[in-house]
């Protein structure tokens, strides 16, 4: 897409053809992690909603499956994270500086419903 982040981030930064390369492989490899990720979430809330038909007393799987949700979640800040910091590496100095800039506007085109820090 025209607007999606990456090709946001190609354009601020200015990657050269040998940069944009490594950059498309990185992206590869962080959707494939994430549609993993987000594939468990999905099968764990389908698993946490089956149990509303039980008896409350018999509800034991609830913290678990939440538990596992609430880790699953950590785990995509964890890798989206790592994701970008390796972007990042990818930089020369100036590219870098830049980098610092834009990121969180960046954040903003992966999760427009998720507050970014703010940089205040």
């Amino acid at each position: 897409s025209e607007g999606g982040p990456k090709e946001f981030l190609i354009r601020e930064l200015k990657l050269d053809e040998k940069q944009k390369e490594d950059y498309g492989k990185l992206v590869d490899e962080h959707r494939t992690e994430m549609k993993r990720i987000r594939e468990k979430i999905r099968n764990e809330k389908d698993n946490l909603w089956k149990e509303i038909t039980k008896p409350k007393n018999e509800n034991n799987s609830v913290e678990r499956s939440a538990a596992e949700i609430g880790e699953d979640q950590k785990q995509i800040e964890l890798i989206t994270f790592a994701h970008f910091q390796n972007v990042r590496e990818l930089c020369n100095d100036d590219q870098k500086k830049k980098f610092d800039e834009v990121i969180q506007e960046a954040l903003k085109m992966i999760r427009p419903n998720n507050p970014t820090p703010s940089s205040r």
